[in-house]
């Protein structure tokens, strides 16, 4: 028994050694990776804080940058907003010429106002946004209407009355009317239009493309939505780009010409039809009918006389619409007025009617 009790003493006695053993080991590898752990945390430390700083450093300047070029972007849109505020001082200051009567100028002067505050709120409402290169881009492309408003009133004493009785009648004729004192670049009549023929195109009588051709001793642009109804209609129907509001012009001008207010009758019209290849028939000034033809896909021309739309008669097109009891109705001198009307509102405005189809097919 003393034997067996001494075997297993020598036992255990080996095996706590071994235990004791294992856990110096133990320790030791733990201190080792301890040790390593610290040595490479303090490597990180050392490593990371200029890395940080560095990267500190650039997003730093980064954002001085930004902030240089945002404060030189929003000057430059200041300097535009005080730009036009100098032009509206300047133009509410000044006074008529003997040429344009004190009504006439005062309604300029108004006109000018409402434009240009409208374009400086525009301008100004961008000056607290976070603006981009392609922000500053179209900031930088936006039309000066300050500039051709100064240019009118510097040459106001050139300026026949109509030109500016026909601006204060829509504001979108600006650049037609400032460009009276050098029309020398647009007189060169335009050789083709370059619009889609699919759709009736929405010509515009004072486009500079056309609007200071001649035309009865006047130019397209003032007194031309007869040549420019008839040119639109005449290019859709024969799919011929050719067929000008110039060319019109001149068909009508051999045909008879414009009256004293400076609109063709239509039996003038009528007669110059031909001449750019349309077929020009006189219909009742009728809803029903009108209608009735439009469902055809055909085009009524309409005279609207003076009072209705303007101090003078324009021509209109009347065309299908797929609005219900509606009509396309396009005005050559108001476009932003070119949408549907319903049948019933458009015939009222109407003095006369005339449905227009191809006589013969004009070469290209």
């Amino acid at each position: 028994m003393a034997r067996r009790s001494n075997s297993k003493n020598v036992k255990n006695s080996s095996a706590t050694k071994k235990s004791i053993s294992s856990q110096q080991g133990n320790k030791k590898s733990s201190k080792k990776k301890t040790t390593a752990k610290v040595h490479y945390g303090r490597l990180a430390v050392v490593i990371l804080i200029p890395i940080a700083l560095i990267l500190g450093m650039i997003y730093g300047a980064i954002s001085i940058y930004q902030a240089v070029i945002q404060h030189q972007r929003v000057a430059k849109i200041e300097e535009k907003a005080n730009r036009i505020g100098e032009a509206q001082s300047e133009i509410a200051a000044a006074s008529t010429t003997p040429n344009i009567s004190p009504s006439t100028f005062a309604a300029y002067q108004e006109l000018a106002k409402t434009q240009l505050g409208a374009f400086q709120n525009q301008v100004r409402s961008m000056i607290h946004e976070k603006l981009s290169d392609s922000d500053m881009e179209a900031v930088n492309s936006l039309s000066a209407p300050e500039d051709l408003y100064l240019n009118i009133l510097k040459n106001l004493e050139r300026y026949p009355e109509e030109y500016i009785s026909f601006l204060n009648e829509d504001p979108r004729r600006l650049n037609f009317v400032s460009a009276f004192v050098n029309q020398e670049p647009y007189i060169a009549a335009p050789g083709a239009l370059t619009m889609s023929l699919e759709s009736l195109p929405a010509l515009v009588q004072y486009d500079l493309q056309w609007a200071y051709q001649p035309f009865s001793g006047n130019v397209i642009g003032l007194v031309g939505s007869g040549p420019t109804a008839l040119s639109a209609a005449a290019c859709h129907l024969q799919n011929n780009s050719g067929i000008t509001p110039y060319l019109a012009a001149q068909a009508i001008d051999s045909a008879g010409g414009a009256d004293s207010q400076g609109v063709a009758e239509p039996q003038v019209l009528v007669s110059a039809g031909p001449s750019i290849g349309l077929s020009i028939e006189p219909i009742q000034v009728d809803s029903s009918l009108i209608a009735s033809i439009c469902e055809q896909q055909q085009i009524i021309l309409g005279l609207v006389p003076s009072g209705n739309l303007s101090a003078k008669p324009q021509y209109i097109l009347i065309s299908y619409s797929d609005q219900p009891d509606c009509v396309n109705v396009y005005f050559p001198a108001f476009p932003a007025d070119s949408k549907a009307y319903s049948v019933e509102e458009i015939t009222p405005l109407l003095s006369e009617a005339y449905v227009l189809n191809n006589a013969y097919t004009i070469e290209q």
